[in-house]
């Protein structure tokens, strides 16, 4: 691993305010020379990636969420270079604790994922 960073509150008593923890993957898929972002809604950029849902494997979640942000079906999931860890004060529960956990892959778009989507045909 190349980086492993934490961000925001650095230390807080878990047993006296409770945490809530997200672990969400991202990545980073670089191609002749250009590195695929997603605008959000929020109209900033970021690298495609999502929250880990039930018992998703890293690639699993990795694959369905770029497929999900960006279109392309076909992403292969390469080494892990990174974790930030981020802590803040919960935004919705009083004296609790949002930590996000965001480990960062380095990944690639398979033939299938080389162009745009194509459109599917609609019924007539």
């Amino acid at each position: 691993m190349y980086f492993e960073e934490s961000l925001g509150v650095e230390t807080f008593s878990a047993s006296a305010h409770p945490r809530f923890t997200r672990q969400a993957v991202r990545a980073i898929i670089c191609q002749e020379e250009h590195i695929l972002m997603v605008r959000s809604e929020r109209g900033d950029y970021k690298l495609p990636g999502g929250g880990i849902e039930g018992n998703d494997s890293h690639e699993q979640a990795l694959r369905r969420e770029v497929a999900e942000e960006t279109g392309f079906p076909d992403c292969s999931v390469g080494q892990k270079i990174g974790t930030i860890t981020e802590q803040y004060p919960d935004a919705f529960v009083p004296d609790a604790y949002f930590e996000m956990v965001s480990h960062y892959y380095l990944c690639k778009l398979g033939a299938a994922s080389q162009g745009p989507p194509s459109p599917q045909p609609t019924g007539t």
